[in-house]
């Protein structure tokens, strides 16, 4: 079966995070690590489920990730923070040092042929990136819910419903930090966050559902 580009980005986003979360990550340094992530990005599209996939997504693809990335290390503990902010990877790969804002029109003028790309922008947003709603989180709540029924429409959201399912077995990641224990770390985040989403899809649909009810004030 082939996998969608979201699958075939786990490796990338488990690394990350991993890397995000543990103490050991005080000891990388800035060149390893940036050559690291390069290596993992490159093996995301270098991967031959991935040669199914139109370029136009595969690049919209690599945008988001690099974005999420560069907000996933920036917001760690990692001593290395403030070199990686002078240089961070959307300023090497794009030339630009507004991926936060940037993030967000690149999702507002994706196609709606353009499913595989929408489905790596809404995991970025699923597994944290925040960019310009930092501090906004009603905003982007709306935005992550918007991708979520875009993605049902095609039928994708149920299939990212069944990750934490599709998880292999536990492995070690290419950041020099200690293996996943239990398996895979990025599937179990993303059930966490699609149950909050169901939930707050439930209110919404609630709250749209009183408000019809609620009757108009005369027209004067």
């Amino acid at each position: 079966m082939v996998r969608s580009l979201g699958r075939i980005a786990g490796d990338f986003f488990d690394s990350l995070l991993l890397f995000q979360l543990s103490p050991d990550s005080a000891s990388v340094q800035p060149g390893p690590l940036r050559a690291q992530v390069l290596g993992l990005l490159d093996g995301v599209f270098r991967d031959p489920d991935a040669r199914s996939v139109p370029p136009a997504d595969l690049e919209e693809a690599r945008f988001a990730l690099v974005a999420w990335a560069d907000e996933m290390v920036l917001k760690s503990s990692w001593p290395g923070r403030e070199d990686w902010q002078r240089e961070p990877l959307q300023l090497q790969l794009f030339r630009t040092n507004r991926a936060g804002n940037e993030f967000y029109d690149h999702l507002a003028h994706l196609r709606p042929d353009q499913v595989a790309a929408r489905e790596v922008y809404f995991l970025c947003l699923l597994l944290g990136f925040e960019g310009q709603y930092m501090g906004h989180e009603g905003d982007r709540r709306a935005i992550v819910h918007q991708q979520y029924e875009l993605l049902r429409v095609c039928g994708r959201a149920t299939e990212l419903g069944r990750e934490q399912w599709l998880a292999p077995p536990a492995y070690d990641t290419a950041i020099r930090l200690p293996p996943a224990r239990g398996g895979r770390l990025w599937p179990w985040l993303l059930a966490i966050a699609l149950a909050a989403l169901a939930v707050f899809a439930t209110f919404w649909s609630v709250l749209g559902s009183a408000a019809g009810r609620v009757p108009l004030p005369p027209v004067s």
